[in-house]
């Protein structure tokens, strides 16, 4: 299962939910799992957020995920092994 398509096809409370229910596996505190939650819904976590964003859209121009910048050169999508030697 991809986790990631599940996870963009969750409502906000249920993908919470699931993270944190990872969070308490891996062995976090119930007090732990709350700060990351303080924390995430931070103003400064927005203002990261926003700001990579900037950075991808603006300056790498990234146009398919993953996105990998080596040898000078931006390559969009997946790369093959050979590709990278």
């Amino acid at each position: 299962m991809s986790w990631q398509v599940s996870i963009n096809s969750m409502d906000s409370a249920d993908a919470s939910a699931l993270l944190q229910g990872w969070e308490l596996e891996f062995g976090l505190s119930q007090a732990q799992v709350d700060h990351v939650d303080q924390v995430a819904a931070s103003d400064q976590v927005t203002q990261i957020i926003a700001a990579n964003k900037k950075t991808v859209e603006e300056s790498i121009h990234t146009v398919k995920i993953p996105t990998i910048i080596f040898d000078g050169r931006r390559h969009d999508g997946l790369v093959s092994v050979g590709d990278l030697g």
